[in-house]
């Protein structure tokens, strides 16, 4: 269910934090990581594989990722995700999805349906391609550029290479990638995705799509908080 895939030869997707001094931040990193593309496979188009979501391993991931950032609401809403995952059939699912994205479309999942100009959304896209190119990023379905799960899915992607560069002991590489998150949050995330949150919320016809609006939510409210720390 990927959005994104990266021809860079470092590509540390799958791969875990080792055992290093300051062992406690690369954890950090790769929770907010780990969340990062689980949010963005949970918002994804629902097909059969999103019961992957439902297993054991991820539940235990998870909650740990959740665990490390510390925050309680953002534990909590995880459990009713999970919850709301349990109870949720892939068809019903869909339909709630295709409620929300087909014409009337009721929420948007894109960055610059939020733009209020033209010119701004074409700037905006223009700016997010840009961030793919420098990181070697290409596109892996015909998608927007500025599709919510492909947004997420490339933060996660830039956490988990700056794990990679400090793992390596590389300093410059890994100011590269956290000067990058940094700005990418700020002026492709930080903005919009409170009122997407909001939006989905208040559209959604199933109790799934408003636990992952919550999920999100606080896991953005969390992600403000190591922004302006790292600030």
């Amino acid at each position: 269910m990927k959005n994104t895939k990266s021809t860079d030869s470092t590509n540390p997707e799958s791969r875990q934090p080792s055992a290093l001094p300051e062992q406690e931040e690369r954890e950090v990193l790769y929770a907010r990581s780990y969340l990062y593309r689980l949010i963005s496979q949970a918002l994804a188009y629902p097909r059969r594989e999103i019961r992957e979501l439902c297993g054991e391993e991820v539940r235990r991931r998870a909650s740990e990722a959740a665990g490390l950032l510390g925050s309680e609401e953002l534990s909590r809403a995880l459990e009713v995700f999970m919850e709301q995952m349990d109870e949720s059939s892939v068809a019903e699912m869909e339909a709630a999805y295709n409620r929300l994205c087909l014409v009337p479309l009721k929420c948007s999942f894109y960055e610059t349906d939020y733009c209020q100009h033209s010119f701004i959304k074409a700037k905006e896209l223009a700016d997010v391609s840009g961030f793919y190119r420098a990181f070697k990023v290409e596109l892996s379905v015909k998608e927007r550029p500025d599709f919510i799960c492909t947004e997420l899915e490339f933060m996660g992607l830039l956490l988990l290479k700056e794990v990679y560069a400090l793992d390596k002991r590389w300093k410059d590489q890994a100011a590269v990638c956290r000067e990058a998150g940094l700005k990418f949050f700020k002026d492709h995330l930080a903005w919009w995705i409170p009122k997407f949150c909001s939006k989905l919320r208040k559209e959604s016809s199933l109790g799934y799509y408003s636990s992952v609006a919550s999920l999100l939510e606080k896991f953005m409210e969390s992600e403000e908080r190591h922004v302006k720390e790292k600030s």
